[in-house]
């Protein structure tokens, strides 16, 4: 009895295949060119950056006096005040309930 079942089991097959064959081969477009590595061209482009980039952080190491003055004084200004609030707010002082809704008659 598994002999028909099996020959069925041929028979679509071999219609699917001849279906994706015959049909839908001429109706899709050829396949697009195989992707390019695209890890071909990184050793290039790294050379080619690493110039630009010592020569930034050179430029972030120099002296805050040569160029940017202001651009560092105004950090330094912003970060005394971030300093001042925090130590002015780090401790906070407890208050209990009981002293807030007292009369202040006293």
């Amino acid at each position: 009895m598994a002999a028909p079942h099996f020959e069925e089991l041929q028979d679509v097959v071999s219609q699917c295949v001849h279906y994706r064959k015959e049909v839908l081969h001429a109706i899709f477009p050829t396949p697009p060119a195989p992707w390019v590595d695209i890890y071909r061209h990184f050793d290039e482009i790294d050379a080619s950056l690493e110039p630009a980039l010592f020569r930034r952080i050179a430029r972030l190491l120099k002296s805050p006096f040569d160029t940017g003055a202001k651009k560092w004084a105004l950090a330094a200004v912003a970060l005394l005040v971030v300093l001042g609030l925090f130590y002015r707010y780090r401790q906070t002082p407890l208050v209990q309930a009981a002293e807030l809704l007292r009369p202040s008659g006293g």
